[in-house]
């Protein structure tokens, strides 16, 4: 039966009085038409369109694929089950005779107890249901498959025949779209309506293509453009716009549940945009929509996976992840694969899955296992953070190596031997970037004449002569007290300008001009090898001060209050005198508030030399203090044997014993771990048992823990270690530890209280040492066992390390690797070339001495794992394959029997034989050529996109209970194709914005109204409201505010104050500031609890749930954003300023608003109306009425002519901004 949408119009031509009337009357007439069509014997009924959706509406939650709620053991989805004979001896359909037919019967009883459906479930059928169903049963009940469900044929192109009235449509057909739109039109005695105008169509294309209006000029150009092919040119440009990638991206996002935030309750920050950055580059290239799909699916699963297919998987990461207190991270893990099935349904099949999670779908054929077989294809796979390794990131690694391989060769050279300096005291000159003044005395000191600002830079030159080759190594700088006896917190006398007399020097930069006399020539950085201090504030380190990080650097503040204090920062290279040469040290002071310099001198070293080498010197102090540590480390140093486990067995995680008796953990984590390590028995008594933690690629931040969320990442606790040797426990009585984070130290391991352990915080990406003394050795010949457990209010397992053992008394942890101890138990005469570098190396860096040079080295070893991360998906090995099994009721806790992956069988596609069940045979069975819903789904939801409806109404379900297609044949022919040009959605988009259909006009008549008020069958152009982000960037662009800029770190534009109050923790919103604050809206940062307030005002997702069709609301709510949201403020603001700069008449200024954000010419009439609202505003503002300064957005301009100006015309933009066509795509 042909339906008829009963929706109210969008266009609001009636009063809701004649809609209530309009609406029945076309009730009546369809009613009528209906019993007309079927009271004909002749009359073939279509199961399809007539009678599944009546059995779908009202039969299927009771007698359909559930067999857990079906009643009375009758199943109508299934002819054969339908016809069969019931256990009661009835039959609920006998083909061919109504009269025999249970179900007859009972749609026709009046009996409650016995018609169908009841009475309580309110969902009677009509007259002309039952009709229908007496009718089809007479014509023999055929069942026909769900059209959805069987892969789409190539359709004949259908005949179009010319108007009654003799007026040629065959021109008006320019592709095929064109043919099966024109032929449903005729079928409905419909006619398409005229092309829109121009202006209207440039608008159109533009905001669909790529979510902006088109500039004044591009809308002249295009206007005056009177070749053929005007809008072809103007479609081609677009599609090849970087602008259309980040519009139709966002759209996708919408899919992928794309969010900044992790969710729930804390719902903490996450790197994801690189896969959002991921999405605009493979739309922007037009990347096959099976490869986009196979990418994000199973994109780590593909052979030698480039960064990009890594990135890609990010797609199944948007899942939400909750860190609240008391949860199990397993339940949220598999609620996480709940919301991947369901999305997997939505974004491809066109599916509602999700129904099946708790029981077979009452309407779909999909069964409760069926849900779980195609979780199993997903479910195996691990989700770590992904450090993005490109071809920029691997260059800067190769060449922090070779600078720590530089640094680390010429370590021994940078250790300090004692010897005289002489200092020399250049006048300097001092420019500030705050205008601060300074009085320079004769002896240098450089004292500030002012308070100072809250933060300044210092800028010093230094000119110093030629000499006689002498050489400069150090620039000290001295912060000078005025008066210095002993320093008191009460006495304040500088040297810093707090209210102390603190200061705190961010950063210290030099730089050497170096040449003729003039010493004009180019200027080189000085490179600052460390830095010394007399003395430093705790948490202010001199160090500090190299580091280039604005937030820290070298303060003064002690217990004995503030001093005279200096500190030396040393060049790596020192610097001949032979030529005059000029240095400008840069002093940056951006901590806190007025913590600058107020007196102060720089001074330049010269080390004095002697009649003996500094390089004999150095080598005599190395090699002496390398003989007593030698010595001592040598004498402390004993002997361990690695200890390889015969079985592990752990409450969750995998357990893998490398070759080197290391062992990694792998898989999934709880918050409450054990680990039990068996091992032989050793061949001599064992006093101490060594833990080592190490790094590793695979563990979060490199390890060496598991905890990956919840806790800090890659870090682990050892709660609990417990020793048994045969079946007596083993009495741990001492621990120590090469580093513990706090008070978490190796013996709070040993204490019998699971709150206590030990942890090393703070160092992930490095190995460290913990180790325990046995009370009672372990005897020989006796196996032994190795119980440890973790447990903390995170997941905290360890993730890599190795167990050693030693027969020596009292063992304690060493601050090196096992290798240095290894080498050092090794008599030093017999040590291999080798083993002497391994100790040498230990030794400097354990040096006090080159301690400054050891920490850059290692911060700059550290440095070679930063860059940009994100989450990804890693495919588990397969040696530990994660089980799924079906969940009753679709609860976590209620696990049943095991289910291995698969597909749904009703779509009679089956995997590849011999394929692997996994994420990419699910990728690749989802665009097979011959799968009957993803080219359709896809096609159907870009079709939305265009028109407002898809050629499916329901985009998001293509099942039993959807609309049926208003062009079914339109959908197959354009699904075909789809696939047949190379699942391109560009080619997808040149097709549909080609068609006439597409250029209709969207203007409504009457007759149109009344035959196809929804549009349906499109005899005219779309007119639906914008999305949120075309409105937010369309008036950014109409504005001249709009930022190209592109990728990276989402970004936070200007929103109301409050937004951010419901957020956990009170998290605040600090606006960008720059061109950030108007970047596109596919960039704003997306905070789950707290979204854009303006994108969920007009619609927009919160990223929670996979959004296949976005809601169009009308609220006034809406309106009073574009009013008075301050990002809206702004834009008119700046609206108003461009109007201004187009002319000094009202009218042109009007003309250049109206151009801007409606991207047409303004009538007469409006005009008019506009320059008389302007009128009225003038004179509200010259009263006094309205604050000038702030409708100008300069409040220091007061209320002169021009600042009123720019009030008055920001008014009208507000207006202008606020009009229906500018939020209506027409």
């Amino acid at each position: 039966m042909k339906q008829v949408a009963m929706h109210s119009s969008p266009y609001r031509l009636f009063t809701k009085t004649k809609r209530r009337v309009f609406c029945s009357t076309v009730l009546a007439i369809v009613a009528a038409i209906s019993i007309e069509r079927f009271s004909r014997a002749d009359e073939s009924i279509d199961f399809a369109r007539d009678i599944r959706p009546i059995l779908s509406n009202r039969c299927f939650k009771c007698h359909g694929p559930d067999d857990d709620k079906r009643e009375a053991g009758l199943r109508l989805d299934h002819r054969q089950s339908a016809v069969s004979r019931l256990e009661s001896g009835k039959t609920a359909i006998v083909p061919g005779n109504p009269l025999e037919s249970e179900l007859v019967a009972r749609i026709s009883s009046d009996d409650p107890d016995t018609i169908m459906p009841p009475p309580s479930t309110k969902a009677m059928l009509t007259a002309q249901e039952k009709k229908l169903l007496r009718e089809w049963i007479r014509q023999e009940a055929v069942y026909r498959p769900h059209w959805a469900f069987v892969p789409p044929v190539k359709p004949a192109i259908p005949s179009i025949h010319e108007d009654e009235s003799g007026a040629s449509v065959s021109n008006w057909i320019r592709n095929d779209i064109d043919r099966f739109v024109l032929a449903k039109m005729q079928q409905e005695g419909l006619l398409p309506s005229r092309q829109a105008d121009r202006p209207t169509l440039l608008r159109r294309i533009f905001y669909d293509l790529i979510g902006l209006p088109p500039t004044p000029q591009e809308l002249d150009a295009f206007c005056q453009d009177t070749l053929d092919g005007a809008y072809e040119r103007v479609v081609e440009r677009l599609l090849a716009s970087p602008d259309y990638g980040e519009r139709w991206a966002r759209r996708w996002l919408d899919l992928a549940r794309y969010a900044d935030t992790n969710g729930y309750e804390k719902d903490r920050p996450r790197d994801i945009w690189p896969y959002r950055d991921w999405v605009i580059r493979a739309i922007e290239a037009d990347m096959p929509f099976d490869e986009f799909t196979i990418r994000q699916l199973a994109g780590d699963m593909l052979d030698n996976p480039t960064p990009d297919d890594l990135i890609a998987t990010g797609f199944h990461r948007n899942t939400m992840l909750n860190e609240e207190g008391g949860i199990d991270p397993l339940e949220f893990r598999y609620l996480a694969m709940v919301d991947r099935v369901a999305t997997t349904g939505t974004a491809w099949l066109g599916l509602t899955t999700g129904c099946a999670q708790c029981h077979t779908h009452k309407f779909d054929p999909i069964t409760h296992t069926d849900y779980f077989r195609l979780m199993a294809m997903m479910n195996n796979a691990d989700e770590p953070d992904y450090r993005i390794e490109t071809p920029e990131v691997a260059h800067r690694r190769e060449q922090i190596s070779e600078t720590l391989a530089e640094r680390k060769s010429h370590l021994r050279e940078k250790w300090e031997v004692s010897q005289d300096v002489e200092w020399i005291i250049p006048t300097p000159t001092i420019v500030s970037d705050s205008g601060e003044k300074f009085e320079i005395a004769s002896d240098g000191i450089a004292t500030a004449t002012s308070d100072g600002s809250a933060v300044d830079v210092y800028s010093v030159t230094l000119t110093v002569p030629a000499g006689t080759g002498r050489s400069i190594d150090r620039l000290r700088l001295e912060a000078i007290r005025v008066k210095d006896s002993g320093g008191t917190k009460k006495q304040v006398e500088g040297p810093g300008r707090t209210a102390h007399g603190n200061f705190v020097v961010s950063d210290v930069t030099v730089s050497q001009s170096s040449g003729g006399s003039d010493l004009a020539t180019a200027t080189k950085p000085v490179r600052l090898a460390r830095a010394a201090a007399e003395f430093s504030q705790k948490g202010f380190d001199v160090s500090a001060a190299i580091d280039d990080a604005p937030e820290t650097g070298w303060g003064i503040d002690g217990d004995d209050g503030v001093r005279s204090r200096w500190a030396d920062f040393y060049f790596d290279a020192p610097l001949r005198t032979d030529e005059p040469f000029r240095l400008t040290i840069t002093i940056r002071q951006t901590f806190g508030t007025r913590h600058t310099l107020g007196r102060f001198r720089l001074k330049l070293g010269s080390p004095v030399m002697d009649d003996q080498s500094i390089e004999v010197r150095r080598d005599q102090a190395v090699e002496a203090k390398f003989s007593v540590w030698d010595a001592e480390q040598s004498a402390a140093a004993i002997s361990w044997n690695v200890a390889k486990p015969t079985a592990l067995t752990s409450s969750m995680p995998s357990l893998d014993v490398q070759t080197d008796g290391t062992i990694l953990a792998g898989g999934d984590v709880t918050k409450s771990d054990m680990y039990k390590l068996s091992f032989p028995a050793s061949t001599q008594e064992i006093r101490g048992i060594r833990l080592e933690v190490f790094p590793h690629e695979s563990l979060p931040a490199r390890g060496p823990g598991m905890t990956a969320y919840e806790g800090p990442k890659g870090d682990f606790f050892l709660s609990e270690c417990e020793v048994t040797a045969g079946e007596k426990n083993v009495v741990l009585a001492d621990a120590s530890e090469s580093f513990a984070s706090g008070g978490n130290r190796a013996a709070a391991a040993i204490d019998g209280n699971m709150s206590s352990g030990w942890s090393t915080n703070g160092r992930q990406g490095r190995s460290d040492t913990a180790v325990f003394c046995c009370t009672d050795p372990i005897p020989p010949g006796v196996p032994w066992t190795l119980v440890m457990r973790f447990e903390r209010h995170f997941a905290c397992p360890l993730g890599c390390f190795r167990v050693s053992t030693s027969n020596a008394v009292a063992v304690k942890a060493k601050p090196f690797v096992a290798a240095v101890e290894e080498a050092l138990s090794v008599e030093s005469q017999n040590r291999t070339a080798s083993q002497k570098q391994t100790v040498f190396a230990a030794f400097l860096q354990q040096s006090p001495e080159l301690s400054a040079f050891v920490t850059e080295i290692d911060r700059l070893e550290q440095s070679l794992y930063e860059g940009t991360s994100t989450l990804v998906m890693r495919q588990r090995p397969a040696s530990h394959p994660r089980k799924t099994h079906r969940h009753h009721r679709g609860e976590y806790l209620q696990p049943r029997e095991l289910v291995a992956g698969g597909v749904p069988h009703f779509l009679s596609v089956p995997l590849p034989e011999g394929s692997v069940a996994d994420r990419l045979s699910l990728a690749k069975w989802l665009v097979s050529p011959e799968h009957p819903l993803t080219a359709r789904v896809t096609v159907n939801r870009h079709w939305a996109a265009f028109f407002g409806r898809g050629i499916v109404k329901t985009v998001e379900d293509f099942g039993y209970q959807s609309d049926p297609p208003s062009h079914p044949e339109l959908l197959d022919a354009l699904a075909i194709e789809f696939v047949q040009q190379g699942w391109s959605i560009q080619k997808l988009h040149r097709q549909i914005v080609m068609s006439s259909t597409y250029r209709q006009d969207s203007a409504m008549d009457i007759e149109k109204q009344n035959r196809d008020s929804d549009n349906v069958f499109l005899s005219r152009g779309p007119r639906v409201r914008l999305e949120a982000e075309q409105i937010r960037d369309g008036l950014l662009h109409a504005a001249g505010l709009l930022s190209h800029k592109r990728f990276g770190p989402g970004v936070r534009p200007p929103q109301p104050a409050g937004v951010m109050e419901v957020a956990y923790g009170g998290a605040g919103w600090n606006p960008s500031e720059g061109e950030d604050r108007y970047r596109r809206s596919i960039y704003t940062f997306i905070k789950r609890t707290a979204p854009f307030a303006m994108v969920t005002t007009f619609d927009g997702p919160t990223g929670e749930n996979c959004v296949a069709r976005r809601e169009a609301s009308n609220s006034p709510l809406q309106a009073l954003t574009l009013l008075n949201d301050p990002m809206f403020l702004e834009m008119a603001q700046a609206l108003s300023a461009r109007a201004i700069e187009a002319g000094n008449t009202p009218e042109i200024r009007v003309r250049e608003m109206i151009r801007r954000v409606l991207s047409r010419e303004p009538s007469s009439a409006e005009i008019q109306e506009i320059v008389a609202f302007a009128d009225v505003q003038t004179k509200r503002l010259q009263q006094g009425a309205l604050d000038v300064g702030k409708l100008s957005g300069n409040e220091a301009d007061g209320s002169g002519p021009e600042a009123v100006d720019r009030a008055v015309w920001m008014l009208v933009a507000r207006v202008v901004m606020n009009l229906d066509e500018t939020v209506v795509k027409r």
